[in-house]
């Protein structure tokens, strides 16, 4: 707010939309936005980004452009729905609530 001179207005707008934007990209939804997924991400285009097989693409938050732009983009559609998330490497159980929290 004080770097940008925002008001609380202006900050609960900008807060509210990185809010939207994040559960939008999280849900569990097949959705096809047509020819708007060139240039927003869609869900399937960020559960690719937490699939095991392909932990390293799709890096983008609300534009796909960069990651088509730099090369770490993964078309969703070539990765099934069903395909394993996760870090994709054994962790320690133990540090399993430390990690939560």
């Amino acid at each position: 707010m004080i770097v940008f001179n925002l008001s609380p207005l202006e900050a609960g707008i900008g807060y509210s939309i990185g809010l939207f934007i994040q559960f939008w990209e999280h849900t569990n939804i097949n959705v096809n936005i047509g020819p708007l997924k060139w240039v927003f991400i869609t869900p399937a285009y960020h559960r690719v980004h937490h699939s095991t097989e392909h932990s390293g693409t799709n890096f983008g938050t609300t534009f796909s452009l960069w990651d088509r732009m730099f090369g770490t983009y993964h078309d969703p559609a070539m990765v099934p729905a069903t395909a394993p998330l996760g870090l994709g490497e054994p962790y320690d159980k133990r540090k399993m609530a430390r990690m939560m929290v």
